[in-house]
């Protein structure tokens, strides 16, 4: 959690726990709170035939969709950052959005939230001195 890896406990245990609720679970309405937020990934990539045909509404979503065996890695990057990032607004708040619609409950109810805090910022501090050491 915390410090390690740089992600909130309890905006963890929200995120997780909702993907297991309902895990590959399409939301039954686009403000319905009841699907899997680990599988809204329209239009980068696809997890069934049916949001397949979805990205045949345009040209990029097409190329997308076609070259997803290759682009699939790369775009764990950008999803360990995005994790990052909504983290770090569950905690402190500031610009961005939740995965999960339902976290602003889980945030009222955080348990530790001086040591979410805390844990956060560790981590980035002792990753930049990490960073600034290397060079």
């Amino acid at each position: 959690g915390g410090v390690c890896q740089g992600f909130s406990v309890q905006w963890w245990k929200s995120k997780h726990n909702s993907h297991h609720a309902v895990p590959n679970l399409h939301a039954s309405s686009p403000n319905a709170a009841d699907g899997d937020p680990d599988i809204d990934t329209m239009p980068l990539l696809a997890w069934t035939i049916k949001m397949a045909e979805t990205a045949r509404e345009n040209a990029l979503g097409r190329f997308l969709i076609r070259y997803q065996s290759y682009l699939y890695f790369p775009l764990l990057l950008f999803a360990r950052l995005a994790w990052a990032h909504q983290s770090w607004v569950f905690v402190f708040g500031g610009l961005g959005q939740h995965s999960v619609k339902a976290a602003h409950i889980d945030k009222k109810t955080m348990k530790y939230p001086v040591l979410e805090k805390i844990a956060l910022i560790s981590h980035y501090a002792w990753l930049l001195l990490v960073i600034s050491k290397m060079s």
